[in-house]
């Protein structure tokens, strides 16, 4: 089977509390390398004040030729410390996209963090991606796309998909399929990346691929992606039931990137043929060929908290539970009945302690047991349409 798998998106949550790049004079207190320039940018997002971008000069001797680094946010708008809902040293910073399909980028990325006194706590959003022409099965993925449209293969979990195709003279052209919605802790997109390449020009792609698989480039090559953040980049251990997360760390290295986009696509890539039966009950095509079988993506069906209203509330509640008197196992409860009181989806029921809505299609579904959720923005908050 001819591929090759990467990672092409990588964003780290991480806490800026001791690094300069809060205070207005941050200049005066970095000592970079030579080769690295950081600028402060004139805009902010919708949850940071502070965007820097940060560059790579390959040659010292023309330094108008610059390369993309980093881009961090940090110093958020809505700080614990001023009575907001996040971490006064919350930072996300997000690696350049050429970086990621070269072999050195751990090492100057983990030195870059180092002098700007930036320390990573985890992943905050990792893309793992496969460029391919054919399965395993031996379905070319142009093939696939087509079937995917007219229902004659079928994809099990992700119910909710988009298909986005272009007029031919005889028939549509498939070239987008994707499967979930953003907000969720799994994003799949299925695509033709040769085309995409065409209209983005990031020629060292195409460079990789040729350095990194045998795909015939004088055909179009599609990209099986999964975007992961939150509870996404967590796998289980078949053999002991224990919860792994993904180590951003492990991503430098292409193999390991290739067995966990392989567990992965167990899941999130599960294609059947459409056999008339229920769907689960149809037959399973081999897309990916596992090598171990003993992780398996993991799904947490507790956590259902997925708007973001939703999510300052609860964490408000959280974090002021001992001034309003309740206990954390109330949070869940009131940050229902809170959320309910704007929606006119809910309906009213009374039970013996707290007000009770039940959702009807809603978007918000909490259990009184849960005792905690990750960051507010933590999932992928650098935009990708920033200026």
């Amino acid at each position: 089977m001819n591929c090759m798998f990467s990672c092409d998106w990588l964003e780290l949550l991480c806490d800026a509390r001791q690094s300069p790049l809060l205070k207005d004079d941050y200049a005066d207190h970095l000592s970079l390398d030579e080769r690295y320039v950081l600028q402060l940018q004139i805009y902010q997002t919708r949850v940071f004040r502070r965007v820097y971008k940060m560059y790579y000069i390959p040659d010292l001797t023309n330094r108008d030729v610059m390369i993309d680094f980093l881009t961090i946010v940090c110093d958020p708008l809505s700080k614990r410390s001023n009575g907001g809902i996040m971490d006064d040293g919350l930072c996300h910073v997000k690696l350049g996209n050429y970086w990621l399909y070269t072999t050195k980028w751990l090492g100057m990325l983990e030195h870059a963090l180092g002098d700007l006194v930036i320390n990573p706590k985890r992943a905050a959003r990792i893309d793992l991606c496969c460029d391919l022409q054919n399965f395993a099965c031996g379905i070319s993925t142009a093939a696939l796309m087509h079937g995917l449209s007219n229902d004659k293969y079928r994809k099990v979990h992700q119910p909710k998909w988009t298909l986005y195709a272009v007029d031919g003279q005889e028939r549509k052209y498939y070239n987008t399929l994707t499967f979930g919605s953003k907000s969720s802790n799994v994003f799949t997109r299925f695509y033709n990346k040769s085309l995409e390449l065409k209209e983005s020009g990031k020629s060292y792609i195409v460079e990789a691929w040729r350095d990194n698989s045998r795909l015939d480039l004088s055909k179009d090559v599609y990209r099986l992606e999964f975007e992961m953040h939150d509870c996404g980049l967590k796998s289980v251990d078949k053999s002991t039931g224990a919860i792994i997360e993904i180590d951003w760390r492990e991503v430098a290295d292409r193999e390991r990137i290739a067995q966990l986009f392989v567990y992965y696509s167990a899941y999130y890539w599960d294609i059947r043929k459409s056999d008339n039966v229920r769907k689960d009950r149809c037959s399973r095509l081999s897309m990916f060929t596992n090598p171990d079988g003993l992780y398996k993506a993991w799904s947490n069906p507790r956590y259902r908290i997925s708007t973001r209203t939703a999510k300052v509330v609860y964490n408000w509640l959280q974090q002021h539970a001992t001034e309003i008197c309740v206990t954390k196992s109330d949070v869940a409860s009131l940050a229902l009945m809170l959320y309910a009181l704007s929606n006119h989806n809910y309906v009213y029921a009374p039970t013996s302690r707290f007000s009770r809505f039940d959702a009807v299609d809603s978007p918000l579904q909490c259990s009184a047991d849960d005792t905690a959720i990750s960051d507010v923005g933590s999932a992928g908050i650098i935009d990708t349409d920033m200026p």
